[in-house]
């Protein structure tokens, strides 16, 4: 079992994007930017709207302070330029942008970071 770590900072796009990766049986570590530990109750609910809660091989983390950064492989939201400093705690070889900032993406390619552009559910079967 490996440990993916999702860094995102909209609860809807944690559903959207990810419910492949929260459905596995890998460890998941999500780190919610921008999202409070009090607004906590709100990616609840969209999680439970989506059938995807409780989530037993997951833990939550609030802030890029708490990044984990013993996770196997990471898939980050362009979160306005902070994903670049994801790859830089982490390791760009681990990280995964997932943004529509065109911009953004260009700039992570220059960088070396890999941009997710396959589906996702493709990347975590190579884990297994």
């Amino acid at each position: 079992m490996a440990k993916i770590c999702i860094v995102e900072d909209d609860e809807m796009d944690l559903v959207r994007r990810y419910s492949e990766v929260l459905k596995s049986n890998h460890q998941v570590a999500v780190v919610l930017d921008r999202i409070s530990e009090r607004d906590a109750g709100a990616v609840r609910y969209a999680l439970k709207e989506a059938e995807l809660w409780p989530l037993p091989n997951a833990s939550f983390h609030y802030g890029l302070d708490n990044l984990p950064t013993d996770a196997t492989l990471y898939f980050s939201d362009g979160l306005c330029g902070s994903c670049l400093d994801v790859a830089k705690r982490v390791g760009k070889e681990r990280v995964y942008v997932n943004t529509s900032d065109c911009s953004l993406e260009a700039l992570a390619k220059e960088q070396g970071l890999r941009i997710l552009d396959r589906p996702i559910k493709d990347i975590i079967s190579e884990l297994d």
